[in-house]
């Protein structure tokens, strides 16, 4: 590794007017040139190569010698562009650029330093493998001669690219030489510097050294001096030392640091840049660490106090005005506006919005305090900036601010400024604040250093509460205090209410949730109306007077008034159709338990056409039926307490156009026409509509069908099991009205011809003929046989193919066709079917060897009582 350096300077031009008589009608103005020397300096990744060419002939010397480094990247392209090849040293040899010589039995060791540019080593950690190597020519007894070496790698690693950025006020402090008969007391100020690492790898041990500031021009000879007291780096100071270490700065980090300087008279740095340049031994341009250095105006160093930062200093610049444009801008009672924060640990400045605000209230009191409020709106999640005339002349001094919500702004960020006019030899101060987050038109409670003799108003004694019939609303009565404890009128006065809903609760003016303002006299009736309360709950209320000078009152007596529940605050979606609307609403801001109902009407006033139930917060959504088509509806809603308490108002919520009445159905035939309960069918037309539960259905015979589809083009279901046998009408309802009315359905029984065969053993296959067997339904379609149901392998409307079950006895028993649908049963006559058993009649031969054939005769038992002696032979080995 080697150390690179870089040479810095910073050029200021400082203004100002060194005296004048009080004779003069003009003052003479003078300027300062001054300059302050530094040094950079960073560990750098570099790469020493070193070649030795050994010369064995004794008669001959290697003339002409001449060696070229070569470069390539990882695909073979030549990159001696990339990289700054400086020849270190050489021994044995004269020179290496074709004039050198090497003698006759000797070795030649040259060295070079490669130095990397700063993109070289790309943006990945593994960084990149380049192809080193030489080229050697020279001349053997008067004979040309060339050679290579081998190629070596080296791995160059991603290189930092620092940005530097140099911070300066415009205006400083110390004494003021138009003031002949005071000295002021000289004011440090920063010289600040921020590091930002853009590029893809660690800048390894910065350091930053810089001497004392050089006047380099002084026209008229004024007795200025300059000095640099010491050093910040972040939040530490350095003591008795100008040298900076920052020691690491990762890829895309930042850091800072500050010199702390001082003049020995005021003025204003009218002129501010810095320069850098890079030794031209060690690569210059090529291999620069430093892509540029920049100059901002600093306003004021600031603290970025987000959760998660680092809690050092920050800056806040201006980048826009030109510094020859400040003085007369800020001698017009104008102010140099920031724009950007530079933070100490984040790349990107974060963008300051300037913003017009107002401070109101008199300050006095023991306790003076004030209000600074935004007066523009912005997005709140940005830092905002506000400056306003400082009051009593700067002399009063911020301690604090605290936001509405209760946010205390850090030290830093809420202070005075100021400027010194020359043609007036007066100061005009303004009072600034930087703040984040904060909430539109936001506004803070400001405490000053500054007494008075203000009385604050006395603390209201009589504060009582009345409810109204409005959600989430409660009316607070008391009498006004005076200006002084219980005297005077007040003008331009302030009432501060807190509402919690709890009597323990912390109770401070500054938790108020309203305020405004008051012009009134000593115990004059006064009322209000607290709105936008949680409904369903009991508040406990807090009052405090501020009056005209900015001095608050004590807490008042403690009032209690119950809120009334909030209704829906609106509906979130409409979905309508020709005759019912889904509506769905938010809910009112309430504590539990609340519930919600939604009423719909042609016009804003009872009677209402329908109505949802009172319905938990959860469930927000209703379904409105047998409304008319093509009609507008007018949505209300109100809130109760679970309970049955307390209501809310009943509040509009929106309306919504039913859509037009759809053409008239068509239905054509019913398919089928006929057949058993649970039979599916299909209803084919048009105009059907959509589906809603419960007021869209089938009637077979005036029994409601299940159904398992409902288009507007087809109706599928299946036939009730509460119908007996018989032609029924079929009707496609929509509530009470009659859609259409289709072809009528003929319920049949299942009716069995025959079974075949119809006697047989357990196991045996049989085949069940007849009509209206329907359609197969797993558990609920069976076939019986002495009440045993039995395994099928085929089920069709008009056979049924089984196997006789294994439970029943020898003997005649009946077959019966079941279906157990829909609720309904229904049952074929039956047919019988005699169960027989096989038995063994003789077996012959009847003794033998193993293995013997044998050939047994058996009979079938038909009936209990008889006998079939037909024999059925079958051979059997074993």
């Amino acid at each position: 590794m080697k150390i690179l350096s870089r040479a810095l300077a910073i050029c200021t031009s400082f203004w100002l007017l060194p005296g004048a008589s009080a004779l003069r009608a003009q003052t003479l103005c003078t300027e300062v040139k001054l300059e302050i020397k530094q040094e950079a300096a960073l560990e750098r990744e570099a790469f020493d190569a070193v070649l030795e060419v050994v010369n064995q002939y004794p008669a001959y010397g290697l003339t002409g010698f001449r060696v070229d480094i070569s470069i390539k990247d990882p695909q073979g392209a030549p990159a001696d562009g990339l990289f700054f090849v400086k020849l270190n040293s050489k021994e044995g040899v004269t020179a290496v650029d074709g004039s050198g010589v090497v003698q006759p039995v000797s070795t030649a060791t040259v060295r070079w330093l490669i130095i990397p540019s700063t993109g070289s080593g790309g943006s990945s950690p593994e960084g990149i493998a380049y192809a080193v190597k030489a080229d050697i020519r020279y001349e053997l007894n008067g004979v040309p001669q060339t050679l290579s070496t081998f190629e070596d790698n080296i791995i160059v690693k991603p290189q930092p690219a620092l940005q530097l950025e140099y911070l300066l006020p415009f205006e400083v402090f110390a004494d003021e030489p138009l003031t002949e008969d005071v000295i002021e007391p000289v004011e440090p100020f920063p010289l600040g510097v921020r590091i930002v690492n853009v590029g893809y790898g660690p800048a390894r041990n910065f350091r930053i050294n810089s001497g004392q500031p050089e006047i380099l021009e002084n026209k008229l000879g004024l007795a200025v001096d300059f000095k640099l007291l010491g050093t910040y780096v972040g939040a530490t100071k350095v003591s008795d030392s100008l040298l900076l270490q920052f020691g690491d700065i990762p890829a895309g980090g930042a850091d800072q640091a500050a010199w702390v300087m001082s003049t020995s008279l005021s003025g204003r740095f009218t002129q501010f840049k810095a320069t850098f340049t890079h030794s031209a031994e060690l690569g210059g341009e090529l291999t620069s660490l430093i892509r540029d250095v920049t100059t901002y105006t600093l306003v004021k160093d600031v603290l970025v106090d987000l959760p998660g930062h680092d809690g050092q200093f920050d800056f806040l610049v201006n980048t826009t005005t030109p510094r020859g444009e400040i003085e007369a801008l800020l001698s017009g009672g104008g102010e140099l506006t920031p724009d950007l924060i530079l933070e100490s640990e984040s790349v990107e400045p974060a963008p300051v919005t300037r913003l017009s605000g107002e401070l109101t209230g008199d300050l006095g009191g023991a306790e003076p305090v004030a209000t600074l409020r935004f007066t523009q709106e912005t997005d709140p999640w940005r830092w905002v900036f506000m400056s306003v005339p400082a009051p009593q002349d700067g002399r009063a001094k911020p301690l604090s601010a605290v936001r509405q919500d209760g946010k205390a702004i850090n030290p830093r960020n809420i202070w005075l400024s100021r400027h010194f006019v020359k043609a007036t030899r007066e100061y005009l101060y303004r009072l600034n604040l930087l703040d984040y987050g904060a909430p539109p038109l936001a506004s803070y409670t400001l405490n000053f250093s500054r007494e008075t003799l203000d009385e604050a108003p006395a603390a209201v004694g009589d504060l009582s509460g009345f409810s109204v019939p409005l959600g989430g609303s409660a009316g607070l009565a008391w009498s006004a205090p005076g200006e002084d404890g219980a005297a005077g009128g007040i003008i331009g006065g302030k009432y501060f209410i807190q509402a919690a809903t709890a009597a323990e609760a912390g109770f401070a003016p500054e938790q108020a949730q309203v305020n405004f303002a008051t012009s009134t006299a000593p115990g004059a009736p006064q009322s209000y109306i607290v709105r936008g309360l949680a409904g369903n709950a009991t508040y406990y209320f807090g009052l405090w007077t501020q009056d005209t000078g900015g001095n608050m009152s004590g807490a008042s007596n403690q009032a209690e008034v119950y809120a009334a529940p909030n209704p829906p605050s609106g509906l979130e979606a409409v979905v309508v159709s020709s005759y019912g609307a889904l509506v769905t609403w938010a809910v009112g801001n309430n504590y539990p338990p609340v519930e919600y109902m939604v009423l719909a009407g042609t016009g804003s006033l009872p009677p209402f056409a329908a109505g949802s139930p009172f319905q938990d917060p959860f469930d927000r959504e209703y379904e409105f039926t047998g409304l008319l088509p093509a009609t507008t509806y007018y949505f209300y809603g109100r809130a109760r307490v679970a309970d049955g308490g307390a209501f809310s108002e009943l509040v509009y919520l929106g309306q919504a156009l039913t859509s037009p009445a759809p053409e008239p159905p068509i239905a054509q035939e019913m398919t089928p026409s006929s057949g058993p309960i649970g039979v599916p069918f299909v209803i084919a037309g048009s105009g059907f509509g959509t589906y809603a539960a419960g007021f869209t259905n089938v009637l077979i015979g005036g029994a409601t069908a299940p159904l398992t589809l409902w288009s507007t083009s087809t109706i599928n279901g299946t036939v009730p099991g509460s119908l007996a046998a018989g032609e029924y009408p079929v009707l496609v309802m929509r509530g009470s009205e009659v859609l259409v009315e289709t072809s009528s359905f003929t319920v049949i029984v299942p009716a069995l011809a025959d079974i075949t065969p119809s006697s047989g053993a357990i196991g045996l296959p049989f085949a069940l003929n007849g009509t209206g067997f329907g359609n197969y339904v797993a558990n609920y379609t069976r076939v019986l046989i002495g009440g045993t149901t039995c395994p099928l392998t085929l089920w069709t409307d008009t056979q049924i193919k089984g196997t006789i079950p294994g439970a029943i006895a020898p003997g005649i028993h009946e077959v019966l066709v079941e279906r157990e649908l829909n609720g309904g049963l229904t049952v074929s006559q039956p047919l019988p079917f005699t169960l027989t058993v096989p038995a063994i009649v003789d077996i012959a031969p009847s003794s033998g060897p193993i293995g013997l054939p044998f050939l047994p005769a058996y009979s079938v038992d038909r009936y209990a009582d008889q006998r079939d002696h037909s024999r059925h032979n079958s051979a059997w080995r074993s």
